[in-house]
């Protein structure tokens, strides 16, 4: 009926907030209209003061929008150190919002286009207490989002070896292998801006890739990415968020698509040479011999050959101390 009754709108500078219909919705935008609940569009827009009097009218937190946005994975989107434009980090949402309770399903839901879910959104924000207070409201450590399917403990760490080296970070994601995953990512990202089909995706990035223009613009915005990035992640926090994710059961051996099939947190650790975080995966579950495919040399890679690769010296070390507990597996391939 009317109290959930649909606004179009095209001037999103008229809105206005109906506090008499707390769960109004809004269709937004001129040609793909996208359908908000006002709490998740007032949240969106950071009016923190509309969305209290919504709450205290008795919106429901619990509404997502036409994609799957919450007005909780705003409020945590508002903190993302990794968001582009920089984002203004006002917890004054996310504090608001956590003091109601959420459906499990809320906490663990993700949008349908870029897959951004609560708890790694959370993990990037960089604070231990936002994480702690999304696991507390139900967000499953295992459960997986962004366009790459990762689990928040291999977002985390990702955003520790960003920190430690954006130059290597951004190089690397330059150089990546276009495999069916990171086509997919691309479609993901651009909302249907380059095509629908991998084949499309391949079009767009070989038009782009033979653009001068497009070259340059490419590393001025890696380069602003790299230094604001740096200096906005710090890893203190963050090795903290992934201890607090390792405590808690966050599967140390998942195997991820990105950077290489079958890469795992802590192979990730290894070759960041993450030493404190490596020995606590060890002691919850990690198994340092399992290995991922390597179609360059033909070889399986364990973390032996990864710490070797990358110059782990600290990391290196510690697997000496283990090596008597986890012998050499034949068809790993390895060298010692």
């Amino acid at each position: 009926g009317a109290n959930i009754g649909i606004d179009v709108v095209t001037d999103i500078d008229d809105i206005k907030p109906d506090y008499r219909h707390p769960n109004r919705k809004l269709k937004i935008g001129e040609i793909w209209k996208k359908t908000y609940p006002q709490l998740v569009w007032f949240a969106e827009m950071e009016k923190s003061d509309v969305v209290k009097k919504l709450l205290k009218q008795g919106a429901n937190v619990n509404l997502t929008s036409s994609s799957g946005d919450t007005a909780i994975l705003m409020a945590l989107e508002t903190l993302n150190l990794r968001e582009v434009p920089l984002r203004s980090l006002d917890d004054t949402l996310f504090h608001l919002l956590s003091e109601y309770p959420h459906s499990k399903e809320t906490m663990n839901r993700c949008t349908d286009k870029k897959r951004l879910q609560p708890l790694i959104s959370a993990v990037q924000s960089g604070r231990p207490d936002v994480v702690d207070k999304v696991l507390a409201m139900g967000a499953n450590v295992n459960n997986r989002g962004l366009t790459d399917n990762q689990t928040a403990l291999n977002a985390c760490i990702k955003m520790i070896g960003i920190a430690k080296d954006p130059k290597r970070y951004w190089d690397s994601v330059l150089q990546m292998q276009i495999t069916p995953e990171v086509l997919d990512s691309i479609r993901r990202a651009n909302s249907g801006i380059t095509g629908f089909t991998q084949e499309d995706q391949l079009q767009f990035l070989s038009a782009q890739n033979s653009d001068p223009k497009f070259r340059q613009n490419l590393g001025s915005l890696t380069s602003f990415m790299s230094g604001e990035l740096d200096k906005r992640i710090d890893n203190k926090n963050m090795r903290l968020i992934a201890s607090q994710l390792i405590e808690i059961g966050a599967d140390v051996n998942a195997e991820h698509a990105a950077p290489v099939k079958g890469y795992t947190p802590l192979m990730l650790a290894a070759e960041l040479d993450e030493v404190g975080l490596f020995n606590k995966m060890l002691s919850n579950g990690g198994d340092p011999r399992k290995t991922y495919f390597c179609n360059n040399t033909k070889l399986n890679v364990d973390c032996w050959r990864i710490a070797d690769y990358f110059g782990s010296t600290n990391v290196l070390a510690a697997l000496k101390e283990i090596e008597i507990f986890f012998p050499e597996n034949d068809e790993a391939n390895n060298y010692h």
